[in-house]
Order: C-alpha cells, then structure tokens, then sequence
C-alpha cells in the first residue's frame, strides 16, 4: 500500500500545504485596481507623498516640505476580489516667482472594511510649518514629519527610523517618512542656498530653496512620491 505524499509549508512543515507562491504588488502615482490573485490574508502598505519645500529670494526665509503618512493594514481577500488603489504624486518644486504645485492627495486602499488613508505632506510655503500626512484606517498609522522652519534654519520632523533634513542659512530642511521594516522610512532632504533642491524619495519631504544672488534662481526639489505595496502572508 503506498502511503501518501508529504506536502510542506513554506517554513518546510510537513503535513501542510505549501502557500501558493504570489509576487509582491507595488505601484507609484496612478489609480490601479489590485485584484487578489488567492484567496487568503494580504497586508497593504500605503504611502503619502511628500511636500515640496518653498523658494524665496536671497533675504527671505523659507520652509520646508513635509513628509507623507504610513500605513499597514492586514485585510483578508477571496480570490478575484478588486480592491481600488490611488497612490499620490509628490508636490513640484519650482523656481523663483512660482509656487511649488501641491501634491496631488493621499494615497488610499478601499477594503470592505473601510478606506485606508496615508495623507500627503503639505508644501513649504509662508504660513508657518508645513504638518506632516495624516494616517488613517490603518492597524498601524503613523504620521509624516513636519517641515523645518526658515527662521530658525531648522531641519525637518524626524520620525522613527528617519532624520529630517537639515536646515540652512534661513532655510528648513523637508520633514521625513515613517514606514516598517519591509517599506523603510525615508529622510527629508535638506535645505539648499544657491543649488537646485534635492528631490525627496518615496514619501520623503524637500527642504526650502534660498536663492544665492539676484541671478541664480535654482528651484527646489521635488516631493517623493507616494507608494502602495500589498504582499500575501498566506492563505
């Protein structure tokens, strides 16, 4: 009599069936539809995008952009079942004259349970400090870090795993991006006088441009873009 085959899990426990084997799902700005392709648990990470930082003459202060919010959620899917994703483009620096264009919005998953919001962070701009994404609906949501302040030269809002940008000559660095250990945080980049601005990654906020002389009008850089990555933990 022949006995019955032995199946393994993926940690190579016999007796179970081995999880079906299902890529990582990941997309930048856009609107998308991820369709579960097996039944079983998904977790979802969401990313804002990040501000821009501000642009001013060589005697003015300026601000700051500040970083998206992150989100997790763990969410159980059938097989086929769509959920919309729209992820967020990071706010535009631009030059002297010309204000920075505001990200796009946050970056959303709409589950049956809810809607899953990682907010965008807020250009620099002369009001004051630029708050950082807001994160709701998530099992786990945190909030983006601030843009630093001109006045002070101060860098951006750090947040766990991430430095803000530093600071410069009245110029606040961009606030940084909270994420896990699978989506990591990202750093805000740092304030610039008289160079073109260092574009943020994946969330992260750009520091405030000053230009150097009544010639020299380099713009700031961009803010990061947003994120949406969906794994499958099994069925």
């Amino acid at each position: 009599m022949r006995s019955a085959p032995v199946t393994y899990d993926a940690g190579m426990n016999p007796g179970r069936t081995r999880a079906p084997a299902v890529s990582p799902w990941m997309r930048a700005p856009g609107n998308w539809t991820f369709v579960a392709p097996e039944d079983g648990t998904y977790t979802l990470r969401l990313r804002g995008p990040g501000g821009a930082g501000e642009h001013a003459s060589s005697t003015e202060t300026v601000n700051g952009g500040s970083g998206g919010a992150f989100c997790r959620k763990t969410a159980v899917l059938s097989k086929g079942q769509a959920v919309p994703i729209t992820v967020g483009l990071g706010g535009r620096g631009n030059g002297f004259g010309n204000s920075p264009v505001n990200p796009s919005g946050p970056t959303t998953a709409t589950l049956p349970s809810g809607l899953v919001t990682a907010g965008a962070g807020a250009n620099g701009n002369s009001a004051g400090v630029a708050p950082g994404g807001i994160a709701v609906g998530g099992d786990v949501n945190l909030d983006g870090g601030a843009g630093g302040l001109g006045s002070t030269s101060g860098a951006g809002g750090s947040v766990a795993g991430a430095a803000g940008g530093a600071g410069a000559s009245l110029v606040g660095g961009g606030g940084a991006s909270p994420g896990d250990e699978v989506l990591l945080p990202t750093v805000g980049t740092a304030g610039r006088v008289g160079d073109r601005g260092v574009d943020g990654i994946w969330g992260a906020g750009t520091g405030g441009n000053r230009h150097g002389s009544s010639t020299n009008y380099p713009p700031t850089g961009n803010g990061g873009d947003g994120i949406a990555l969906i794994t499958y933990d099994g069925p």
